[in-house]
């Protein structure tokens, strides 16, 4: 039977009457009793709602005077709370008569029993139950909510945990409860409660996987992707490498916050590999202990979790995520390179996906289709070259097939365009295309390639030298060197006219050689040629002297 409907019979009853709302913690429980009283509110039989935390309570008397407190007419229920403590007129309007207030009697009468004596016929819900304070027991509390019912005509709803009652509570419940209501609910409909509007597959299918329906651990996932997203703005990312980061939030998220024996260790998911399954689950169980068993079957069930789940491996973007969900720490910086890393290899795989394609065309059928498979080819090359994701077998094949079919132009335009790409790759590259072919290299190829060899190796710009450093880990003597010889007017001009969004991490990768606990002759050098050249950048002009002391905690001599 659907939950809203028992609510509103609860609600339109003229009997007092207790019941329960449960379900798992954070399913909820809270959030859907408020939303349905508010679109309810012209249903409730009774003309007085309170709603109580007993959150923070420290005893009966807190208790009986925060229902007062939170005292609502029905028809105010969608009205923002009172910002007023004690509803003074709501008290000469319970004051019972021959009853003088406690500053003009002589006799003190406390002003919680004044207020509670004139709580009657009123809908009263109780929350956290679970966090009240050890000097307010639950039998008190169940106590007053019978006494409210059966003697002052009151309903009452409890709010609990499914999973923090205990043998008090059930024993208690027994003789006090007439109905219990169990909330559930799938976890796309979780989602959809919290963020109506979202359409991210990605996300529904990630919590619906791993089982998620708890709206503070969906909360939070949505947080942290809003965290990461003005970083993601700024890079131009496959849709591959975004929903890969979507999934690892939702997972890492999922296992950081939510608790039981079914979520996996983060210990664990560093072992795990979708390559490398662990045979440790074939040893026959009479070979291990009580303790080996319980643990190789718990391992197991995640395992089956996480296959499911299709998580391959963690890597080195993946322990910076982790580092963000659990301890709030991102280094900007290291996530970009990283994360640009990542998309590389999709970007990659996605070019060899246009080969792959093509040769489908080639390999599946009979059909008279060479126009098809000639074009696709043509496409997944050129990109392939455009890109800087040359493999020299592919490109030979493409060759030797525009030959066979005789297309002089389509061959020539696909060689133009490789020898003008040479400029973009170093010597290392370019043996490697000679040394590592799948296939005999196309004999054009292997000429341009081998010529490009025996030039002189061309220097490198100073953009270079930084992208090697920032974003290839390429830290060798030979780089190092290069930017190491470069002048202070280089320093100078490069800094000054660079408009990018790496500029940031330019300028910190050359500081960095100076603050290394031992720094040689080439790191001083080059830590110093850039302070120096973002003092002179500073002088330019007011605007960029506040850059380079605000960002770079550079002091600028007046």
């Amino acid at each position: 039977m659907n939950i809203d409907y028992s609510l509103t019979q609860f609600i339109k009853s003229e009997i007092p009457q207790s019941i329960i709302l449960k379900g798992n913690w954070g399913i909820g429980k809270t959030y859907h009793w408020e939303y349905f009283i508010k679109e309810n509110q012209h249903l409730l039989n009774e003309a007085k709602y309170s709603y109580v935390s007993l959150f923070g309570l420290k005893n009966l008397d807190d208790l009986k005077f925060s229902i007062f407190e939170n005292i609502l007419s029905k028809n105010s229920i969608n009205e923002p709370r009172s910002s007023e403590k004690i509803k003074w007129k709501s008290l000469f309007k319970i004051l019972p008569k021959g009853i003088n207030l406690p500053f003009t009697s002589p006799v003190s009468i406390p002003v919680e029993k004044i207020a509670f004596s004139g709580i009657t016929k009123t809908l009263i819900c109780f929350d956290d139950l679970e966090r009240k304070s050890d000097n307010l027991s639950i039998k008190e509390v169940f106590g007053l909510a019978n006494y409210l019912k059966e003697q002052r005509g009151c309903k009452i709803l409890f709010i609990v945990n499914d999973d923090k009652l205990n043998p008090e509570f059930d024993s208690l419940k027994e003789k006090s409860i007439d109905r219990e209501l169990k909330l559930s609910r799938k976890p796309k409909d979780s989602f959809k409660l919290i963020y109506p509007e979202n359409k991210e597959t990605v996300i529904t299918d990630s919590i619906e996987k791993l089982k998620i329906n708890n709206l503070r651990i969906i909360k939070r996932i949505h947080f942290f992707l809003n965290q990461l997203s003005d970083v993601i703005n700024e890079l131009e990312l496959q849709i591959e490498t975004i929903e890969e980061l979507k999934r690892t939030i939702v997972l890492f998220t999922w296992i950081n916050f939510e608790s039981g024996e079914e979520i996996p260790t983060i210990q664990f998911l560093r072992n795990h590999s979708i390559l490398n399954m662990n045979f440790e689950f074939d040893l026959k169980p009479e070979n291990l202990t009580e303790d080996q068993l319980q643990v190789q079957k718990k391992e197991q069930k995640w395992e089956e979790v996480l296959n499911l789940y299709r998580f391959e491996y963690t890597s080195d973007l993946d322990d910076i995520i982790w580092d963000f969900i659990s301890n709030g720490i991102l280094d900007k910086g290291l996530f970009k390179k990283k994360i640009q890393e990542r998309n590389d290899i999709f970007f990659q795989q996605g070019i060899n996906k246009l080969h792959s394609e093509a040769w489908d065309i080639y390999h599946n059928s009979f059909s008279d289709n060479s126009d098809e498979f000639i074009s696709k080819l043509i496409e997944a090359t050129e990109k392939s070259i455009e890109f800087g994701i040359i493999n020299a077998s592919n490109l030979s094949a493409t060759l030797d097939i525009l030959k066979d079919f005789k297309k002089n132009k389509e061959y020539d335009s696909i060689k133009t365009l490789f020898i003008e790409s040479l400029v973009n790759f170093s010597q290392d590259q370019l043996k490697d295309m000679l040394r590592h072919p799948f296939r005999e290299l196309n004999e054009d190829i292997e000429l341009i390639i081998k010529r490009e060899l025996e030039k002189e190796e061309r220097p490198y710009s100073f953009q270079e030298l930084l992208d090697q450093l920032a974003y290839r880990d390429n830290w060798g003597r030979d780089v190092k060197t290069a930017l190491a010889n470069k002048t202070n007017e280089q320093y100078f001009d490069f800094f000054r006219s660079v408009v990018s969004k790496d500029l940031d991490e330019y300028v910190n990768v050359c500081l960095r050689f100076g603050q290394f606990s031992n720094p040689d002759e080439e790191g001083l050098s080059i830590a110093n040629k850039t302070k120096n050249a973002l003092i002179r950048i500073a002088q330019l002009n007011e605007l960029n002297k506040m850059r380079i002391q605000k960002k770079f905690k550079i002091e600028i001599p007046d």
